[in-house]
């Protein structure tokens, strides 16, 4: 494994969104339809700058997707549009999919007895006394290309950051079942963040991942992987795509050492620490952005050659949406089992720069 990258570069300049669409303000959870026309020019070599997002979900209300398929996905007015009422605190956006709701779907029809939302704030799983957790439940249905149940729920940040460190608490169901990824057979995940950028305007669909409003960003997902000799590993990943959009231009995989099972590291009924540090390159086709992956406050791998931004007219560009939870593909069950397995995520936090680094 590489050393790291520890030298600090003078950063280049904060982006600001270049549309003139009602954006979100920097309240949490607020919108107020202005954003300033200059943002300040901060160029100088120091490397953590300080806290850009706390949804402090201990002073939150219970929050949950009030039926399948709930979401806002974008401001204009559409059906995406639906339940705007009902956006998770300390976010701006959320999009959920599953099949098994207590309520059913909008109009009522699906509901099934004693299943659980997919995504839930709420003091269940909570990893302190007294504070809250993202609780989500993955729903083992889904074939080939169709993804399961979905839990996203999104910040976006009014500038756009060169670098980024986003951490947050993961405890899985000690009973988990994860659909083993067995070496060339496929791929079997389940996504636990998404952080990038997100450059369209505000009628723009936040989860279409369209390259003409996205990129960079990477997703955060793991697994159970089996390799090729029959050794089970844990397996985390962060899937990178680039500024224009390449699919894949990683990904940056970090298996378990000695052998250690997932049950060894995802499914001890503990918390673990995950962190993420991004830094854009210098300049459009500069090999030097940085991709770290931290595990319990240990790397557990990194990439300082990585080619972030590709495009010689976007100057300045940088990190500005943070989407905790996600989508899987995870079906351990066949789907009429119904079969719903819940992972929890904690104590949220992003950070302009590695505090400490």
């Amino acid at each position: 494994m590489p050393a790291p990258n520890i030298l600090l570069r003078n950063v280049p300049n904060i982006r600001k969104n270049s549309t003139k669409a009602p954006l979100w303000s920097t309240k949490l959870g607020e919108r107020d339809g202005t954003r300033p026309d200059v943002i300040e020019n901060i160029n100088h070599p120091v490397a953590y700058r300080g806290l850009i997002f706390n949804p402090d979900w201990a002073n939150a209300p219970y929050w949950s997707n009030e039926y399948a398929e709930q979401r806002y996905a974008r401001n204009d007015g559409t059906a995406d549009q639906q339940d705007i009422d009902n956006i998770p605190p300390g976010c701006d956006f959320y999009y959920t999919t599953e099949r098994w709701h207590p309520n059913g779907f909008k109009n009522g029809s699906g509901a099934v007895v004693g299943s659980k939302p997919v995504a839930q704030i709420t003091t269940e799983q909570a990893r302190l006394p007294g504070d809250k957790c993202l609780l989500t439940y993955d729903e083992s249905y889904g074939t080939g290309s169709q993804w399961g149940s979905d839990s996203s729920v999104t910040r976006e940040i009014p500038v756009e950051y060169p670098e980024i460190y986003v951490e947050y608490w993961l405890k899985f169901d000690p009973n988990f079942v994860f659909q083993d990824f067995i070496e060339g057979s496929g791929q079997y995940m389940v996504k636990t963040a998404r952080i990038g950028r997100f450059f369209g305007s505000s009628s723009d669909p936040r989860y279409a991942y369209d390259p003409l409003t996205h990129g960079p960003y990477v997703i955060v997902d793991f697994g159970s992987y089996t390799a090729g000799s029959g050794n089970n590993y844990f397996r985390m990943r962060l899937s990178m795509r680039s500024n224009p959009y390449q699919d894949n231009i990683g990904p940056l995989t970090a298996y378990s050492a000695n052998l250690d099972t997932v049950t060894d590291f995802l499914l001890d009924g503990e918390y673990h620490k995950v962190g993420i540090e991004l830094k854009m390159n210098s300049a459009a086709n500069e090999l030097d952005g940085v991709a770290r992956v931290y595990w319990d406050g240990a790397v557990l791998a990194e990439d300082a050659s990585v080619n972030w931004n590709q495009d010689v007219n976007a100057v300045g560009i940088g990190w500005n949406t943070i989407t905790l939870g996600g989508n899987a593909s995870n079906v351990p069950y066949p789907a009429v089992d119904q079969h719903e397995q819940w992972w929890a995520l904690a104590n949220p936090l992003a950070y302009y720069g590695k505090p400490g680094g």
